[in-house]
Parts: C-alpha cells; sequence; structure tokens
C-alpha cells in the first residue's frame, strides 16, 4: 500500500512501515510540508492509498465524499515514536481493510480491523490503544 506519512509523525515510522512491506514517503520528502490538510488531500489522490496522521479532527474539517485516498489516525499520548509503536499492530490490520481503488481486489471493508464501521464509511479510521493497553506502570516515565 502506498502511505503519505504526515509531518505530524515522526519520520521514524517509515522504516517501520517500510519493514510491513508498504511504499511509504512523509510529506517533507515528498516536498510538501507546511499544506493545509484540504491541499495535502488534493495532492496525494491518485498518488497515496492513506494519509497517515495524527489529526484528530481532520475528520471533522475534511469532507471524504468522493475521494480515492483514505486516512488513517493515530491516536497515542504523543507523536513520539516509543508511544506510536505500540499502535503498528492495529495499523497494520487497518491497512489491510482498506482496499485501494486501483485495485481489482475485493475485500470485506472489516476484514482484519477494529476500526469501527462509520469510520470506515467515510474512509478514516482512529487507532488507538485500550485504556489498559500499553507498557506496565513501572516502564512508565
Amino acid at each position: 500500500m502506498k502511505i503519505l506519512i504526515d509531518e505530524c509523525l515522526p519520520s521514524e515510522l517509515k522504516e517501520t512501515l517500510t519493514a510491513m512491506g508498504h511504499d511509504c514517503q512523509t510529506v517533507r520528502q515528498a516536498g510538501f510540508g507546511a499544506k493545509k490538510n484540504g491541499e495535502l488531500l488534493a495532492i496525494a489522490e491518485g498518488r497515496w492509498e492513506v494519509l497517515l496522521t495524527r489529526d484528530r479532527n481532520i475528520k471533522y474539517q475534511q469532507n471524504m465524499t468522493g475521494r480515492s485516498v483514505s486516512i488513517v489516525i493515530l491516536r497515542a499520548k504523543s507523536n513520539r515514536i516509543k508511544d506510536l509503536l505500540p499502535l503498528m499492530p492495529t495499523c497494520a490490520q487497518a491497512l489491510l481493510a482498506i482496499q485501494p481503488r486501483s485495485s481489482g481486489r475485493r475485500r470485506s471493508p472489516l476484514a482484519k480491523s477494529s476500526c469501527n464501521p462509520s469510520h470506515l464509511f467515510h474512509r478514516t479510521c482512529s487507532i488507538a490503544l485500550p485504556p489498559n493497553c500499553g507498557p506496565p506502570a513501572s516502564s512508565r516515565r
């Protein structure tokens, strides 16, 4: 899957997603730093299949009707890599559930995904750890 990583996320996520078999580029690498969300989504159309972000408000600010790009929102307590890495297994499942429009594959929109169906209908998906998940309290700082 072709993924554009928003500039609000650390560039180290590219390595993790590439190791999972995805073709990734950061917004800055692509030369689109400092673009507003609407402009970034318009640029992403036809070039990437997913915009990966931490911006929780994007789903309320952008109309996804008619767009081919999907949005995956990582909901972590910060944008530090140590807070984002625990979300990667669920992120991988959500990415599997997203059907690229350019592909002829037919995949259930909920296949292997813990995302809410209403989020997938609008081509956005929020990913967060359940409240009791994460590192043990003794390792938190």
